[in-house]
């Protein structure tokens, strides 16, 4: 083989993990209650990154121990309403509270 053939082989393999991060990214906002449109960005952007954003900004529903986004008002798995987490309790520090509310 030349070496075009090894670089497109390369460019391919390398364009179809990227595409399946964004896919997965993407399946696991939905899960957690985020859009789909910035998490398809996001794991295209990040690559393997950006899986590991996804699964680190999400905490447990304390009704279903589903996983919802830190920022999310409502659990999209029961329905009921998330608590903000207290300054106190949130290891992250206090900007990890923030939720719109608007």
């Amino acid at each position: 083989m030349d070496w075009v053939a090894i670089a497109f082989f390369v460019f391919f393999a390398l364009g179809s993990l990227w595409t399946a991060t964004a896919l997965i990214c993407a399946r696991l906002a939905v899960r957690c209650g985020g859009g789909t449109g910035k998490w398809v960005f996001l794991g295209f952007l990040l690559g393997p990154f950006g899986i590991w954003l996804t699964l680190r900004l999400t905490r447990s529903c304390p009704n279903c121990q589903g996983g919802v986004f830190r920022d999310v008002v409502n659990c999209p798995h029961c329905g009921s309403e998330i608590p903000r987490i207290a300054p106190e309790e949130n290891p992250a520090g206090p900007l990890w509270t923030y939720r719109r509310d608007w």
